[in-house]
Order: C-alpha cells, then structure tokens, then sequence
C-alpha cells in the first residue's frame, strides 16, 4: 500500500518551442481520436458543452512522460499512440505550426509553466522533457507553508494566459501543504471570420430545444461562397477565419431532435469527412449568437476511455520521482467560447492532480441552425481539434 498524505498537483499548459523533427500530423491524430472519444463519455449529453480536445490531450501527454509500466500503456493506448516515444517531439512540432500559422489577424495562444514544490526530488529527465518539449517556464512555490498563496498564484497565471476568461481552475483545497509539483496547460484563441456577419442583419428568432419548445435568441444571417455538403442526415459548413489556417465546423443535424444519433457517429473518421465539407458554393447562413462555458471533473470519463491504473494504487508514476508512490487523484477542465458577427473568442485549461494514493445554383443552399448542432474549431492543415462541443440552447 502507498503511504497516504501526499498530494502533487498537474495542471497542464502548453507554449510553443520550435520543431526538431516531430510528426505534427500524427500529434493530431491522436488528440481527434482521444478528444473524441472523450466527447462521448462527458457528463450531461443534453446540454451545452464546449472543451478543447487539444488541452485535454496535451495534458495527459504531459502525465504520460512521468508514467511508467501498464499506467504509461494504458494513457498511450487511450492517446491512440502507434508510437509513444515520440509524441513530445510531436505535440512540439504540432504546437509551432499552430502558432505560427495562425497569422496576424487572428491569435491563437499555447502556454505551459511548471510549478514545482521548492526542493521537491523531481527527477531531471522529466523535467527536461517537459521543459525542452513543451517550453514550459519554471517557478519553485512553497506549497508546505504557502499552499493557497500558492493556488492563487497558478490561478492568476490561467487567467493571464487566456485573457482572463479562465478562472479559479484550481478550486479551494486543491493545492496542500503536500502538492510537491503542478504543471498548467491553457489554450486561448480569438479569431475574425473571413467575412464577417452584418449586426443590421441580426434579428431575434426561434431556436427550437430538445422536447419541441423554443427560445427566442439572435441570429446573425450572411450569403457567401462556403465549403458545404448535405444529405439526408445532416448538413455541414466550414466557416473560416481570417487567416486561413483555422476554420469552424458546424454539423447540424436534418432532424431537430437528431442531434444525439449525430454524436454517436463522431468518430475521427467521420470527422473528417464531414470537415472536407465540399466544395464552395453560395449559402445563406442563419447561426444563432451564444456564449457558453463548461467546467467538469474528467475522472469519471477517462477511466471509461481505459485510464485507470493511473487513479489507483497500482498506478506507476516513477517517472516523475522515482517511486511507485503517486497516483492521479483529480483531473479537471474549464472551457469558454463566444460566437458573434466578428467571429470567435475561446479558451481552456486542463488540470491533473497526481498524489500519494490514497456545385452552384441559381438560388443558395440554406443553412438555419435553429435547432441543436454540433461545432468544431480546427487546424485546416492538420485537422487538429483545437475546441469542439455542442449548442443545445444558445440562451443558457
């Protein structure tokens, strides 16, 4: 049995470093197939939802560089990684071309730091990684004497790396006088559309809810050349932004109840058939304005996506201090997203805490999102997931 007590805290936050041979295509890879299956073990399927399968993801990578025996498997195997070894290097080469193909217009922003407890044994090869791969900045705290100084501290520095829209990821009691380590991750990314919507165009409608009632919310309306396709079961727009590299996906199902049977087909695989969207061609866009924010404990979720060893005694974390004596106990996400005329403001940060166990046509395509939809903001060049989740009322 592990001795009880001891607490060392992860939360993750990624910044950019430049790339020495990475495979960025197949960092982001394995963050769809991982966000994905993610997507569908969340808490409360019915209501709105945004996250960031991309903080998520690199956040367990980050854990899985101090993980050792079945515990680094089993987080390689939910991560879909063919080759674990190299998913540093790879999220590394992944993260610069993010960053630097984002462009001026629109700003996309990826931070790390690490916050060990002064004087804590954590041993140099994590470290290294972490640091080398990830770019991470590096503050000792004393959590012994200081642990709520210290929680308001990493809290500060969420807000300040997404633009103050994060806050208190850490709640009360997270940090102890035994956290012996934190790492943060955060993501943040404000976007312009290529073609902004009218303001004069937007106007109170009916957006129909689950069950049949509806809510009165503003719809923004545009006619465009977009990348769109259709069938029976759905119709799909890429909505791009101003620089090019990244663009919304939305996914509306034809059915105004249909959202459901929609997100059961979320795969990566049909991810990215639905984001080739189709060719361009004249649509009038109906979309509704929303705000929105989600905050869950992912526990729960990724011991149902095969991380399980890692929140139990038998969990294998040497890596990180060279004893069998640390366990995750908590992982925790909170995540924003505003969609307006302009275009897109969102942001996330993930957090682990590790302890001691205890064609064209004469008239355009129509595409009215007036009933729930499914949307996703990705790289164009790597189809990496940056954000995805629901609307299922855009006036919650």
């Amino acid at each position: 049995m592990k001795a009880s007590g001891m607490r060392l805290g992860a939360i993750l936050m990624m910044t950019v470093g430049m790339a020495h041979g990475g495979d960025p295509a197949a960092a982001a890879n394995a963050i769809n197939r991982f966000g994905l299956a993610l997507h569908k073990v969340l808490p409360k399927p019915t209501e709105n939802l945004v996250y960031s399968p991309f903080s998520v993801a690199a956040a367990m990578s980050m854990t899985l560089a101090g993980a050792r025996g079945r515990t680094a498997s089993e987080i390689a195997s939910a991560l879909s990684l063919q080759h674990p070894d190299t998913i540093h290097a790879d999220l590394k080469d992944l993260m610069a071309g993010l960053i630097t193909g984002a462009g001026s217009s629109d700003k996309l922003a990826i931070a790390n730091a690490l916050w060990p407890q002064q004087g804590a044994n954590i041993l140099t090869p994590f470290l290294e990684t972490v640091r080398q791969n990830y770019q991470a900045e590096s503050k000792a705290l004393d959590f012994q004497r200081a642990a709520e100084p210290s929680r308001q501290e990493i809290n500060r520095w969420v807000a300040d790396h997404t633009a103050g829209k994060i806050l208190d990821l850490l709640g009360p009691g997270t940090i102890t006088p035994l956290t012996r380590l934190v790492l943060t991750n955060a993501i943040y990314f404000k976007g312009s559309w290529a073609s902004a919507f009218d303001p004069t165009r937007t106007s109170d409608e009916p957006f129909y809810l689950n069950g049949g009632s509806t809510v009165s919310t503003p719809m923004m309306h545009r006619d465009g050349r977009y990348a769109y396709s259709a069938n029976g079961d759905m119709q799909v727009l890429e909505l791009p932004y101003k620089d090019g590299r990244l663009s919304m996906v939305i996914v509306l199902p034809a059915k105004k109840d249909g959202l459901a049977k929609l997100e059961s087909q979320l795969t990566d695989e049909n991810l990215r058939k639905w984001a080739a969207a189709g060719p361009a061609r004249t649509v009038h866009v109906a979309l509704p304005k929303f705000k929105l924010g989600s905050a869950f404990s992912l526990n729960d979720a990724l011991r149902q996506i095969g991380i399980r060893d890692a929140f139990s005694d038998a969990a294998d974390f040497s890596g990180i201090n060279g004893q069998k004596n640390l366990s995750l106990t908590a992982v925790v996400h909170k995540a924003m997203i505003e969609v307006n005329e302009q275009g897109t403001e969102a942001a996330a940060a993930t957090g682990a805490v590790i302890g001691l166990t205890s064609t064209m046509r004469p008239e355009p395509d129509v595409f009215r999102a007036d009933h729930p939809f499914l949307y996703l903001i990705r790289d164009r060049k790597t189809n990496c997931l940056l954000f995805a989740g629901r609307v299922v009322n855009p006036k919650i």
